[in-house]
C-alpha cells in the first residue's frame, strides 16, 4: 500500500519533475511508492496545473462603414413596406362603408369554414363569426373595425 504522507524528498522531486513537464505516471514511477493518482491531487493541491488553461479569445470581425449602412438601410427599407402595408389595410377598412353587425350564427372552430371571419364570442366555450371575411384579415368588415385602429393622419 503507498504511503500516505509525502517525505521532502519525494516533494522535492515531484515538483522538479513536474517543471520539466514529465506526466503523472512517470513521476509515480520515479517515486516508486506513490499512484498516479496520488501524484496528480498532491500536484492539484499545490496548485500546480499540468496543463495550463490559456483563455480562447474570440476573433470578432469588425463590420465596415458601409456594410453597416446597406444593412441598415435595408432594415429601414422593410419597415418601411410593412408600414406601408399594414396603413393601405387600415385605410382599406375604415375607407369602406360601415356595415352593420352581422348577425351570422355563430359555430364553433371544428366547424369555422376556411374563410370564415375568426372573431371570437363567449368566454370558455368560444364560437366564432363565421362570416366572409376580408383580404388579408382574419376578420368581416364590422369584426375588422373593431379590431383595428383608424389610420391617423399624418
Amino acid at each position: 500500500m503507498p504511503q500516505l504522507v509525502w517525505s521532502e524528498t519525494e516533494d522535492r522531486v515531484s515538483r522538479e519533475m513536474f517543471a520539466r513537464r514529465c506526466s503523472f505516471t512517470e513521476i509515480a514511477n520515479e517515486l516508486g511508492t506513490k499512484t498516479r493518482s496520488a501524484v496528480a491531487g498532491r500536484m492539484k493541491r499545490a496548485g500546480l496545473r499540468q496543463n495550463p488553461v490559456i483563455p480562447m479569445v474570440k476573433r470578432v470581425r469588425l463590420r465596415t462603414v458601409e456594410e453597416r449602412n446597406r444593412d441598415n438601410a435595408a432594415r429601414r427599407m422593410v419597415r418601411e413596406l410593412n408600414n406601408d402595408k399594414r396603413a393601405a389595410r387600415a385605410v382599406a377598412i375604415w375607407e369602406a362603408p360601415p356595415l352593420a353587425p352581422v348577425n351570422a350564427a355563430h359555430v364553433s372552430l371544428i366547424d369555422l369554414a376556411a374563410d370564415g371571419c375568426k372573431f371570437p364570442f363567449g368566454k370558455s366555450d368560444y364560437k366564432f363569426c363565421n362570416a366572409s371575411r376580408i383580404a388579408d384579415t382574419p376578420y368581416c368588415q364590422a369584426h375588422a373595425r373593431l379590431v383595428y385602429t383608424k389610420p391617423r393622419p399624418w
